[in-house]
């Protein structure tokens, strides 16, 4: 089965889905329907959602899994939640923060260049 697709390959407009049925009993619904926020999501956002949810929202371990630094996990996750239509939060960073910044490089998990960028916002 192909991906719901959401925006038209010729102009790139919104789809509507308008035609419904089931697999089971062959009912057919006819309507206007919403795709919803994740329809227009691209393949590796998808796959970043994906991996926030088996690791738990783990973003170190997402980062770890694809090969990316913790920072770059970071700006994607960003990038997805303006992509779904939320407002990114401009934080500032807190003590509790810079702790578990520092905390992550003891450990191994964070450069210490990852870390000052991180620091500095």
């Amino acid at each position: 089965m192909y991906p719901a697709l959401s925006r038209c390959p010729v102009c790139q407009g919104e789809l509507a889905v308008t035609h419904l049925r089931c697999r089971t009993c062959d009912t057919e619904l006819i309507g206007s329907f919403q795709l919803g926020r994740f329809a227009d999501l691209t393949p590796p956002q998808l796959q970043f959602i994906e991996l926030l949810v088996k690791h738990r929202a783990n973003v170190g371990k997402v980062a770890e899994e694809l090969g990316i630094s913790y920072p770059t996990a970071r700006n994607r996750l960003e990038e997805l939640v303006r992509a779904m239509g939320y407002e990114a939060e401009e934080e500032a960073i807190s003590l509790e923060k810079r702790r578990e910044i520092i905390q992550r490089v003891a450990a191994g998990e964070l450069s210490a260049e990852d870390a000052a960028r991180m620091l500095r916002g």
